[in-house]
C-alpha cells in the first residue's frame, strides 16, 4: 500500500537532475556529481526540500521561515551542501 506513496529514488535523482540543470544554466558535469552526492546525504523527504530550494528558492526560504521544513533537514542542509561541494566543485587555482 502505502509505500507506492512515496516517489523512488531513482525517480527523486532525475527530479533532482532536471532542478539542477535548470539552476545551473545545463551544467550537466555538475549536477549528475551533485546527484550522485545528495543520494549519500539525503533521505527521500531532504531531496525533496532540495529540488524545491533550486526549483524556487524564495518559496523554499519562506517554507524554512514559516517552520514548515523538517529541523532535521534544515540540520543535514549545510553538511549536504559542503559534502557534495567539496566532491562536485573542484577549487580554483
Amino acid at each position: 500500500g502505502a509505500a507506492f506513496a512515496t516517489p523512488s529514488l531513482a525517480d527523486l535523482k532525475a527530479d533532482y537532475l532536471a532542478a539542477c540543470l535548470g539552476a545551473s544554466n545545463q551544467n550537466t558535469e555538475l549536477c549528475t556529481c551533485k546527484a550522485d552526492e545528495a543520494v549519500k546525504y539525503a533521505d527521500d523527504e531532504m531531496l525533496g526540500y532540495i529540488i524545491t530550494a533550486m526549483k524556487d528558492n524564495a518559496k523554499f526560504r519562506d517554507m524554512v521561515q514559516k517552520g514548515e521544513v523538517p529541523e532535521a533537514v534544515v540540520k543535514k542542509w549545510p553538511t549536504y551542501v559542503r559534502e557534495s561541494n567539496k566532491v562536485c566543485i573542484p577549487p580554483t587555482n
